[in-house]
């Protein structure tokens, strides 16, 4: 960069590669419930809808089979992972865990609030006038 844009500090700029923007994409996607467990994902057809070559759909596809939402069966392509009734059940208490520690992290910023934390209740002090 030049000396004299040196004093400007400009932000870095995140650049994202293809692949992981259809990763992203394609997770966003299997988690919200518009692609359903079990659908056989085509690179062909995803490679279309995303203009792209096969090559960042494969490795979208195998990012995906990584983190347990695809499974790739060799001469048959990629499909959704369904989830048993075991891990749904984690992911809901996983779930309600974060919401419940994501709510007591906000009430604890409030003046004046109370809340509980492994059964203690704690009050906070009040803010300063």
């Amino acid at each position: 960069m030049s000396r004299s844009l040196d004093h400007l500090h400009l932000p870095q700029v995140s650049r994202i590669t293809t692949s992981d923007y259809i990763a992203q994409a394609l997770k966003s996607a299997i988690i919200g419930g518009s692609i359903p467990p079990g659908e056989p994902l085509r690179q062909d057809e995803i490679a279309a809808q995303f203009d792209v070559s096969k090559i960042p759909v494969r490795e979208a596809l195998k990012r995906l089979e990584a983190e347990g939402l695809v499974t790739i069966e060799r001469n048959r392509g990629a499909v959704v992972a369904g989830f048993s009734s075991d891990e749904i059940t984690e992911y809901v208490e996983i779930r309600a865990a974060l919401e419940s520690f994501a709510a007591q992290q906000a009430a604890s910023t409030l003046p004046g609030a109370t809340w509980t934390i492994s059964g203690c209740r704690k009050r906070r002090a009040p803010a300063p006038n």
